[in-house]
Formats: C-alpha cells, sequence, structure tokens
C-alpha cells in the first residue's frame, strides 16, 4: 500500500498513466471547488475556471479503484466531495499538525525586552515566512490609513525570513512607516526556530493572517488558537471561513489596506476576549493535534495484508 504525499501534483499522472501494482492513499492539499459555498467568496472568472478543473480531475481520480483513502487537510471539503463525487474510497480529514508546545510567559516577556517593544502598545503580529504572498506590504500600507488615536497604542511587529527578493521592499517600507500615526513598527527579518515561534504567539496581542488570496488553511490558525488569540485574517477562502465559523477573530479584505486598518481600529476597540471563542479554540487543536495526526495515519494499516508487519506493530499515539 502507498501513500501520495501530495495528491494535487499526482491526479491527472494517476488518471491517464499505467495502473498502479498496488492500493494507495493520497493527501490533498487544495481544493476550492468548494469556495463558492463559502459566506465572503466572490470567484473570479480565473478562480471559477480553476474550481471547475479542480472539480473534474478530483472525480476521474476518486474512480481509481486503488484509491482506498483521500485524506483532506481542508476539514470543510469532505462533506462536500462526499455528496457529490462518487467513489469507493473513503473520505477523511488530516490533522494538519505540528510540534505543539504551549508558549511561555517568561520567554514572552524576554522576547518583549529584546524587541524594544514600548510599554502599553497592543502588539499585532504577522509571524512566518514573509513573502508577498503574506501580505506584509499590503500591512503596511494599512499604517497610513490609520487614525493617530489608534497608532499611539499600537505596535505591528513582522518576524520571520523575508525572501530576497522581498527584503528591499518590505524593509524600506517598514523604515518608512515606522512612526507614522504613532505606530511602532518592527521587523526581525530572520527564520525563527520551531522550538521558539510559540513563544511569539504568547508576545502578541492579536495574529496576522491577512494572506493574499491563499489557498488551504494555515497553521497560523492553530497556532492562534493553541495561544488563544485572536487574529485578524483575510475573508478569502478556507482560512477566512475558519475564522467566522469558528469564531476566531475577525476578517478583512486582506488585498485592501483601507480594509486593514479598518479591521485593526475595530479590534483596538474591542474587549480582545470577546472576539474568540475559547472552546472553538480547544476543538481546533484537538482536531490538528500530533495524536490525532497519528490516529489518522495508523488507519493506512488497515489496507495493508493481514500477514504483513502492520499485524505484528502496535502503533501508540
Amino acid at each position: 500500500h502507498g501513500l501520495l504525499m501530495y495528491a494535487d501534483h499526482f491526479q491527472l499522472p494517476a488518471c491517464i498513466g499505467r495502473k498502479s501494482p498496488c492500493s494507495f492513499s493520497a493527501i490533498y492539499f487544495r481544493p476550492t471547488f468548494h469556495y463558492h459555498t463559502f459566506h465572503h467568496f466572490r470567484p473570479t472568472l480565473k478562480q471559477r475556471f480553476v474550481a471547475l478543473r479542480k472539480a473534474l480531475l478530483i472525480k476521474r481520480f476518486l474512480r481509481i479503484p486503488q484509491l482506498k483513502e483521500l485524506y483532506c487537510l481542508d476539514p470543510l471539503v469532505i462533506k462536500y466531495i462526499r455528496e457529490r463525487f462518487p467513489t469507493q474510497a473513503k473520505i477523511s480529514h488530516l490533522a494538519d499538525s505540528f510540534h505543539m508546545r504551549p508558549g511561555s510567559s517568561e520567554r514572552a516577556a524576554e522576547l518583549h525586552t529584546q524587541l524594544g517593544i514600548e510599554t502599553g502598545r497592543t502588539i499585532i503580529a504577522l509571524i512566518g515566512v514573509l513573502d508577498v504572498r503574506k501580505g506584509a506590504l499590503q500591512l503596511l500600507q494599512a499604517v497610513q490609513h490609520l487614525k493617530p488615536e489608534f497608532g499611539r497604542n499600537l505596535c505591528i511587529l513582522l518576524i520571520g525570513y523575508t525572501p530576497e527578493e522581498d527584503r528591499c521592499a518590505t524593509e524600506s517600507l517598514a523604515q518608512q512607516t515606522n512612526g507614522v500615526s504613532g505606530v511602532q513598527v518592527i521587523l526581525q527579518n530572520q527564520y525563527i526556530e520551531a522550538t521558539e515561534v510559540q513563544h511569539y504567539y504568547a508576545l502578541a496581542d492579536v495574529i496576522l493572517t491577512t494572506y493574499q488570496n491563499h489557498m488551504g488553511s494555515s497553521s497560523a490558525l492553530i497556532r492562534a488558537a493553541l495561544a488563544k488569540k485572536p487574529v485578524l485574517s483575510s475573508n478569502f477562502g478556507l482560512m477566512g471561513e475558519l475564522v467566522r465559523t469558528r469564531q476566531l477573530g475577525r476578517v478583512v479584505d486582506s488585498t485592501s489596506p483601507r480594509a486593514i486598518a479598518a479591521g485593526i481600529e475595530q479590534i483596538l476597540t474591542s474587549d480582545l476576549a470577546t472576539l474568540i471563542d475559547e472552546t472553538e479554540c480547544e476543538k481546533l487543536v484537538e482536531e490538528n493535534s500530533e495524536q490525532q495526526l497519528a490516529r489518522d495515519l495508523a488507519r493506512l494499516t488497515h489496507y495493508l495484508p493481514s500477514q504483513s508487519l502492520a499485524s505484528r506493530v502496535t502503533i501508540e499515539p
């Protein structure tokens, strides 16, 4: 039995190429054909075409007899596929997990001092690889639209490695906007060790996921839920729908700097504790825990011959 780690790239070859010599399962990362059912989604003509192409391809892929299980990282596409695409394969959610360890308040306090964050400021943070897809430029452009009474109490924190091709524009704009409307802008352009990442989530008051037309979800939502911090997110696609329906924060049109500024002002005038449902945060973390991922992957042993190694192995999540 085989596992296709990234089924998105293998669907067409599997459909028109040689027959698989064994049964297999597959992980499907980026379905978008169900986005039209989401509240905020208004597809362009190109997005409609891409969705149709993906729907036709997955429909054919699901008819392959050797396919036993399709794992989907998108929890909202499971029901959609089951209801619309005939298949003998099992359709299941796969936990989007990582090394989950809560951030330390002590380490967060150290980072507050090291970064030079001024006392009394609300910290909103964009954490991760700061390329153009993450919306760092739109975020920095939003600063000029903030009213001074909001900016004086705000720190915008950009943490993570910036690719070479985006570095000049990001660093230049960060320098230009630092101090505009009273906002403190801090850009830390460096790779953050995995063991340190969650401490930055503990440091921040609000997490930004203002990505640009992002397909799929993001571990940032799970990390924010683990830290029980609200997010200000793009309203596009799956990520926007998860934030809205699971009450993880607020959504905005992240392609518009004015809309981002309005979203920041709305958050700054709100009680942050009321922006999230902590029960939903806990559920999201549990659904994507390391233990749940182990249980999901353990199902692969069901498709192995009874006399194989699987019959002599015990998997303990």
